[in-house]
């Protein structure tokens, strides 16, 4: 359920969420918040008003229960009117919920015998696509494909099996 989105209200950028190093049924949300400038000469219509940093929180989420893409959405929807709740013309009726579509994360894996470098694409919410490039024999090299809402994590150990330990790189 690795993912990335931007939060719009009124054509403007009002969030951006990353959902990263998701280990089984827990992740890391980074949330990146952010505000109209505080302009001095207020004669600028407030469409033409730029958007600057608020500020940024690291929050630990849990996936445990949410199996499918509604409950992701709805998930999101929450996470975000938490945040903002309390903010002038903070309305979630009014947001618009952009997913990129495509994002890559590389880990490197180790065990006693498998060894090697694991890419993953996600195309949300549809699939994600795995490749192994193993470091020892390129006979172990292995490609793999899930649904979109299995963890990389998961997918990595249920694909290259056992107790993998596994770190993002980059």
């Amino acid at each position: 359920m690795e993912r990335q989105l931007e939060v719009i209200q009124n054509n403007r950028l009002l969030a951006r969420l990353g959902f990263y190093e998701i280990i089984d049924d827990s992740g890391t949300l980074y949330l990146e918040m952010y505000k109209p400038a505080e302009m001095t000469d207020g004669g600028l219509p407030d469409d033409l008003i730029p958007m600057v940093p608020d500020r940024i929180a690291v929050i630990e989420v849990s996936y445990d229960g949410i199996d499918t893409l509604e409950k992701v959405k709805e998930m999101d929807r929450r996470l975000v009117a938490e945040h903002f709740k309390g903010r002038p013309g903070f309305d979630i009726d009014t947001l618009t919920f952009a997913y990129r579509e495509n994002t890559y994360h590389r880990y490197f894996v180790s065990h006693t015998d498998t060894e090697g470098i694991v890419e993953i694409h996600t195309r949300f919410p549809d699939t994600k696509d795995l490749r192994f490039i193993s470091s020892r024999r390129i006979h172990d090299d292995i490609s793999a494909q899930t649904g979109a809402l299995e963890t990389d994590a998961r997918f990595i150990r249920r694909i290259l099996g056992g107790e993998l330990t596994v770190r993002k790189v980059g």
